[in-house]
C-alpha cells in the first residue's frame, strides 16, 4: 500500500497533538475525547412518560472511484444516502430497556443496480434482580447488502441482499473479586439469489448454500486484582467460547457441506493505569472443524483493545485481533483474518474533532488440495465532525483502501486485487 499524502496528513495531527504535551492534562476517568459526555452537544431527547426518544436523520454524499472494487474496469459514481433511526430508552431502578429501528437508503447517479434499502429493529433490555447479578437480553433482525469489496460478494450484477435476525442472552454474576459471566447467541442469515453474465449468457446465482444458523455458548471467569470499589479496576480473565455454523442446503454445484465446529479459549488482563491506559490485552487459541474435504483451521491468538488517553483533547486507540471466517468460495474452507488498528482522535477545539485511523488485515485462507489464496488489506482513513450544537452536526472524511490478493485459482485478470478512494460529506439531525 502506498499511503503518499494520507501518511503525511496523519503526521501533521500526530504532531499537532504531540506539541500540546507540555500542558496537556491527563484525562480523567471515562474521559475518551470521542465518546465521552458533551451536555452542549448531546441530543436531550423527547421526554415522555415511559420513554425517551432520540431520534436521528443523517444525509450524505459519497464519492467512490472505484465502486465495484475491480482494477481491471474501474467506475466511479456519485452515492446518496439516507439514514433515519430513532432510540426509545426506559430506565427504572438499576434496569434499562432500549428499542432501535432504523433505515439506511442509498441512491447511485449512474448505477443504479448498487442502489440498496437496508433497515433493522432491535430489543435490547437489562435487568438487575439482585445487586450481584445482571441479566442481558436482546433481540435484533434487518436485511442488509453486502458491499462490492466484502469477500463474500457474488459477482452479480446487483449486490447480494441477505436477512438476519440475531437472539443473544447472558447473565452475569459478581462474587466478592470473582466474576462470572454466561452468554449465548443464536444467529440466522438468509441470502437472495443474484443473476449474473457468464459465458454463454446470464444465470441466476443461487445462495442458498449460504444460509446458515449460528450457535454460539460462551464463559468468562474474572478475578479483580483490586477491590472492586476501586476506581483503577484491574483483572485477570478466563475466557471459552464454542460455536456451532449449520448450513441448510447442500443442493449447490458442488454438494458440500460447508458446516463446521469450533471453540476459542484465551487468558489476559484487563487494566485500568490512572484512567490513562484501558483496555484488555490476552492471548489465546482458536480452532475450526470443517467437514471433508474441507481442512480444518486452527490458530493461536494475541490480541488487545488499548485505549490512551493522552491528554484530554487527545486519545490513541490499538487494535489486534484474530479470528475464523468462513468463504462461499468452494476451494476454501475458511480463512484466518488478523487485524491491527491504530487510531488518532484529537479535539482541538470542544465543537471539533478529527480522528485519523489505519488499519491492515491479512487474511489467510486453508485451501482443499493445492489450492492457496492471501489477501492483504490497508485502509487509511481521516475525517472530522464538526457540531453546531444539541441538534445538528457536520462530517467530512476520506478513506484509501488497499486489498492485494494474492490466488493460485483465478486467473491474472481476475485478481481481486483493486484500490479505491473514498470522499463523503454527511450532514446529522437530532433532537
Amino acid at each position: 500500500m502506498i499511503i503518499r499524502n494520507t501518511g503525511l496528513c496523519f503526521c501533521i495531527l500526530l504532531i499537532g497533538c504531540l506539541s500540546r504535551s507540555a500542558e496537556a492534562q491527563y484525562a480523567p476517568e471515562d474521559d475518551n475525547v470521542e465518546s465521552r459526555p458533551r451536555p452542549e452537544f448531546d441530543p436531550l431527547g423527547i421526554r415522555g412518560d415511559s420513554f425517551t426518544l432520540f431520534p436521528r436523520l443523517l444525509s450524505s454524499i459519497r464519492y467512490d472511484d472505484n465502486v465495484f472494487a475491480d482494477e481491471n474496469g474501474r467506475q466511479q459514481d456519485l452515492i446518496a444516502e439516507v439514514a433515519a433511526e430513532i432510540d426509545a430508552s426506559r430506565q427504572w431502578r438499576d434496569n434499562e430497556l432500549n428499542l432501535t429501528a432504523s433505515v439506511n437508503i442509498g441512491r447511485y447517479d449512474d448505477f443504479s443496480s448498487e442502489d440498496f434499502d437496508d433497515w433493522r429493529l432491535a430489543f435490547e433490555t437489562r435487568l438487575r434482580p439482585s445487586g450481584e447479578s445482571r441479566l442481558l437480553l436482546g433481540v435484533d433482525s434487518g436485511r442488509f447488502h453486502l458491499e462490492r469489496s466484502s469477500i463474500s460478494d457474488a459477482d452479480g450484477l446487483t449486490p447480494v441482499e441477505y436477512s438476519e435476525t440475531n437472539i443473544n442472552a447472558g447473565y452475569t454474576r459478581q462474587l466478592g473479586r470473582y466474576q462470572i459471566n454466561l452468554e449465548t447467541l443464536a444467529s440466522r442469515s438468509d441470502f437472495d439469489d443474484v443473476f449474473a453474465d457468464r459465458t454463454g449468457g446470464r444465470i441466476e446465482l443461487n445462495q442458498d448454500d449460504r444460509d446458515r444458523t449460528r450457535y454460539v455458548l460462551g464463559f468468562r471467569g474474572a478475578y479483580s486484582l483490586l477491590p472492586v470499589t476501586s476506581s483503577d479496576p484491574q483483572e485477570l480473565f478466563f475466557r471459552l467460547k464454542i460455536n456451532r455454523r449449520d448450513y441448510d442446503d447442500l443442493s449447490d454445484f458442488s454438494n458440500l457441506d460447508r458446516s463446521s465446529d469450533g471453540y476459542e479459549t484465551a487468558v489476559g488482563l484487563s487494566l485500568n493505569i490512572d484512567h490513562i491506559f484501558v483496555g484488555d490485552i490476552y492471548i489465546g487459541y482458536r480452532n475450526q472443524d470443517y467437514e471433508d474435504p474441507f481442512p480444518d483451521i486452527s490458530a493461536p491468538e494475541i490480541g488487545a483493545t488499548l485505549d490512551w488517553h493522552f491528554s484530554r483533547v487527545t486519545t490513541f486507540n490499538f487494535g489486534l485481533a484474530r479470528t475464523i471466517e468462513d468463504t462461499v468460495n468452494t476451494d476454501f474452507s475458511g480463512y484466518t483474518s488478523t487485524q491491527l488498528r491504530l487510531g488518532l482522535v484529537y479535539e482541538p477545539r470542544r465543537h471539533l474533532l478529527t480522528r485519523a485511523t489505519l488499519l491492515w488485515a491479512d487474511n489467510d485462507f486453508d485451501g482443499v488440495g493445492s489450492a492457496e489464496r492471501d489477501d492483504t488489506l490497508y485502509v487509511v482513513a481521516l475525517g472530522l465532525d464538526y457540531l453546531f450544537g444539541q441538534t445538528m452536526s457536520l462530517s467530512a472524511g476520506y478513506s484509501f483502501v488497499d486489498n492485494d490478493s494474492d490466488d493460485n485459482t483465478v486467473a491474472a485478470d481476475e485478481s481481486l486485487t483493486f484500490r479505491k478512494n473514498i470522499l463523503f460529506v454527511s450532514l446529522k439531525l437530532q433532537i
